[in-house]
């Protein structure tokens, strides 16, 4: 065939490619979200004036959140976890020269705040998540599953990090609650997806996973809350004080989630339920960001779980849902992207050596191992057969979410409490 039949062909392919691209609707939506972008930013231009003028901080934050967006998407071609590209592109932002200065410019206390409601999103999935009567059957399972290979992991780590990488002994158990955590968003996907094929459904499985996940989590991040009241105490506190900061952030936090919960519980389920869904929201920033502003951040946390909970459990089943519904939207539409990409932004390669990069992932490995070694353990007397036991160990490695919510709060405390360079 002559060259000019080939381009022929090309273009011919290429017509029938942009027609069925076009009558589709791909066309129309692309257009549709430029455009949209493009009049949003005019209107915020004309309405807030300097705020959005390019430098402006609100304009350096939507430009980092698309790109990490659009990284999500790209990697998700691959079937990597959209994640990964965020916190990519975040790193980009902050380490490449000439974009540097767009990450460098964002207020690192907007940052913070930010990264805060979208870690309230996470902890009210989390807490809506817990399905009290799963917990109740398989209670002694569920406990054993989510506590003591945690335990073992933050023993380990802590006892590691100490020699290895220098820290103080409470902020090596510090780095072991962040680092102990379980992903619930690597995992539950994956139990979903296995229940839809059929897998693991007699033996129950992926649901007792899911909710081993969540109470995992929930214990984790109750720990990591004590941990950092410890390390980032209220100067005014005494002995006495410190030394039962744990268990009053416990009882404090349990409390006013319940009390909350209980109200919430209470508003009307029948007619317009966005009420409700703000409602809820509202009150765990009211819950999350006045504890902390009274010295009280871990009970904030426990709290926001204890109220998704609480009032999941007396919702109606079809408003429980659609709350659900809503969350997993709102976190798979803005706050996945806006954690992810601010957490990546706030990472600095330059500060990272060879030989801490090395010794972290030793700490790493070995409380990885030694984390199966008990999962394995705990259900080691249940009905599992041996190879769902193994599967157990495997679901229970997975590392993401919870470490981008939490590991970056204990910076923005020392950014907060020592006026120095921020990436010191």
């Amino acid at each position: 065939m002559s060259d000019s039949g080939q381009t022929r062909n090309r273009l011919a392919k290429f017509k029938t490619r942009a027609r069925a691209f076009v009558e589709s609707g791909k066309a129309r939506l692309l257009y549709t979200v430029l455009l949209g972008i493009a009049l949003g930013w005019c209107s915020c231009l004309l309405i807030l004036r300097a705020n959005c003028k390019p430098g402006s901080d609100l304009l350096n934050i939507v430009l980092v959140l698309l790109s990490g967006k659009i990284a999500g998407r790209l990697v998700s071609i691959f079937k990597i976890p959209p994640l990964i590209g965020m916190i990519a592109a975040g790193i980009m932002f902050s380490n490449v020269e000439g974009l540097q200065s767009i990450a460098l410019s964002i207020s690192p206390v907007l940052s913070a705040k930010i990264r805060s409601v979208a870690f309230l999103v996470l902890l009210l999935r989390a807490g809506m998540g817990l399905k009290v009567d799963v917990i109740r059957k398989n209670k002694v399972l569920l406990a054993s599953l989510s506590i003591f290979p945690c335990i073992v992991e933050v023993l380990a780590i802590a006892c590691l990090s100490k020699p290895l990488l220098d820290l103080p002994w409470a902020w090596a158990f510090l780095l072991g609650f962040v680092i102990a955590g379980v992903s619930p968003a690597v995992v539950i996907p994956g139990m979903l997806s296995l229940i839809q094929q059929g897998y693991g459904c007699m033996a129950g499985v992926p649901t007792l996973l899911m909710a081993a996940a969540t109470a995992d989590n929930v214990f984790t991040i109750t720990g990591f809350g004590i941990a950092y009241s410890v390390v980032f105490p209220n100067p005014n506190s005494n002995l006495a004080m410190m030394v039962l900061r744990g268990p009053l952030e416990v009882v404090l936090g349990t409390l006013l989630g319940l009390i909350l919960g209980g109200l919430v519980s209470l508003i009307s389920q029948e007619k317009k339920r966005g009420i409700q869904n703000l409602v809820l929201f509202f009150g765990g920033v009211s819950l999350l960001f006045g504890l902390k502003e009274i010295k009280f951040p871990g009970a904030g946390i426990l709290a926001v779980i204890v109220m998704g909970t609480f009032a999941a459990q007396k919702w109606i089943d079809s408003c429980k849902t659609e709350a659900a519904e809503k969350l997993q939207k709102s976190w798979n539409v803005l706050f996945e992207c806006a954690l992810f990409t601010l957490t990546g932004a706030q990472i600095q390669l330059d500060y990272l050596t060879g030989e801490i990069v090395g010794y972290g992932l030793l700490c790493l490995v070995i409380g990885l191992i030694l984390r199966c070694a008990v999962a394995y353990l705990a259900v080691y007397w249940s009905p599992l057969h041996h190879k769902e036991k193994f599967f157990v160990c495997v679901s229970w490695i997975p590392k993401a979410t919870v470490q981008a919510a939490i590991g970056s709060m204990a910076l923005d405390a020392v950014r907060e409490t020592v006026p120095i360079d921020p990436v010191a």
